[in-house]
């Protein structure tokens, strides 16, 4: 996978001329949805239990 990642970023930059914060961005920015992905199912799922489950509300986790 690390191989393929390398060969496409190397990719990328022969085709385009970005500076060192723009790349920088994307990164930060890529890891930002991953992150957000990964955290987003579990969330989501809490909030729907706390919806469908009444007495587990905010008074009681508090």
């Amino acid at each position: 996978v690390d191989v393929l990642q390398t060969l496409d970023m190397e990719k990328i930059m022969g085709e385009t001329n970005l500076a060192p914060w723009e790349i920088l961005l994307v990164i930060f920015a890529a890891v930002l949805i991953m992150s957000f992905l990964m955290f987003l199912p579990p969330t989501a799922v809490v909030i729907w239990r706390m919806k469908r489950v009444p007495q587990i509300s905010l008074h009681g986790s508090v």
